[in-house]
């Protein structure tokens, strides 16, 4: 267990103390001997860190995590009747698509394969060469399957035109109509005969000409 502490090229002396030995480089020059303090461990071996949540749970964690979980237990009987438990059951499972429906949501020319995947096989070009496959990307939508787009202007206009007028926005508008034409009526001048008026003006001409009669006296 001892040797297994040294580090690799590393002798334990008589004393208990750890050293590199000197030794003789290429050009005969000698390296010195290296001292190694007590508990030194070298890059190579020391542990790799690990988040807390990665981390195996130690010896007591585990007795103790076990010592609530039996805690937790109850030995009251369930009750299997409850309406929880029946609206599970009788959730219906999930629809899977027909082959028709899953047909449809391909794009043209397109097949799925067996592991689910959406892709345009190769095809042969008029000179030979082929067509590389193309992979078609989950939730993709072609060009001519969009939805237009439609300005806020126009969306507007037609929310506007199905939506409904207000409660009392008729009756308020009526009684504004009809004083409206009362005032119309009211202030409408008694129409006069062409006669009466032709009359009228033989008979006064000063009132007609109110200048004819001042030439006259001059």
């Amino acid at each position: 267990m001892q040797a297994r502490r040294i580090p690799l090229g590393a002798i334990e002396k008589d004393d208990g103390s750890v050293v590199v030995p000197e030794s003789r480089r290429a050009d005969g020059t000698i390296r010195k001997e290296v001292r190694i303090r007590k508990g030194f461990v070298p890059q190579d071996e020391q542990p790799v860190y690990r988040p807390r949540a990665r981390r195996a749970p130690a010896e007591t964690d585990d007795a103790t995590g076990l010592a609530d979980a039996m805690g937790k237990v109850s030995l009251a009987p369930t009750k299997l009747d409850s309406p929880v438990a029946d609206e599970e059951e009788t959730k219906p499972a999930p629809r899977t698509p027909s082959l028709q429906e899953r047909a449809r949501q391909l794009p043209m020319g397109a097949v799925e394969t067996a592991d689910g995947e959406v892709v345009i096989p190769s095809t042969q070009r008029a000179d030979g060469t082929f067509r590389k496959e193309i992979k078609i990307r989950k939730g993709f939508v072609p060009q001519d399957e969009q939805p237009l787009y439609r300005p806020r202007s126009l969306r507007q206009a037609a929310s506007a035109a199905v939506t409904p007028p207000a409660r009392g926005s008729s009756r308020n508008g009526q009684h504004s109509h009809v004083g409206g034409s009362n005032d119309a009526v009211s202030r409408r001048k008694p129409r006069t005969n062409g006669r009466e008026t032709t009359a009228a003006a033989t008979t006064t001409p000063e009132l007609a000409h109110p200048n004819r009669r001042r030439h006259i006296e001059l």
